[in-house]
């Protein structure tokens, strides 16, 4: 489902299918790639009001909280792709508390957010200058955000 410009009302569907298809009803649905959509986008004026409370940040704020309980609940989704798909940092901090609990996902892609994974399989705040060269996970998830 790579470059397809899922945003709004259509990626809450999509991330809510997910949800029940890791969580609801033990789906199998294992590999997923969701680069390069339109996932986590929110409005210009969200820059400047973190909490802003418009149709686009609420979409937003709706997909991302979804993903975190995909990954605190789910127990299917093996590999996820989520790179280039406008993570903020506040996005972030709440997908790395999901992925804290997390004891399937093997493999996960986050170029192009806020937030890269580090050598360690963290997902940690990219650094000033850091371009977010191509990191991937390997291992229990659960094990290697424990010390997040």
């Amino acid at each position: 489902l790579q470059w397809n410009k899922l945003s709004g009302a259509g990626a809450v569907a999509l991330v809510q299918g997910l949800w029940e298809n890791a969580c609801a009803i033990r789906g199998s649905l294992w590999r997923l790639d969701l680069a390069w959509n339109r996932l986590a986008v929110r409005c210009d004026e969200s820059l400047s009001l973190p909490d802003c409370k418009c149709e686009t940040c609420k979409w937003c704020s709706k997909v991302v909280a979804t993903l975190a309980n995909v990954f605190a609940e789910g127990s299917t989704l093996f590999h996820l792709d989520l790179s280039y798909v406008n993570f903020r940092a506040s996005d972030c901090a709440v997908l790395a508390a999901g992925l804290s609990k997390n004891h399937s996902l093997f493999g996960l892609h986050f170029d192009g957010n806020s937030y890269v994974l580090d050598d360690c399989g963290f997902l940690v705040p990219k650094a000033v200058g850091q371009e977010g060269d191509a990191q991937k996970t390997t291992g229990n998830s659960n094990d290697i955000m424990r010390n997040f």
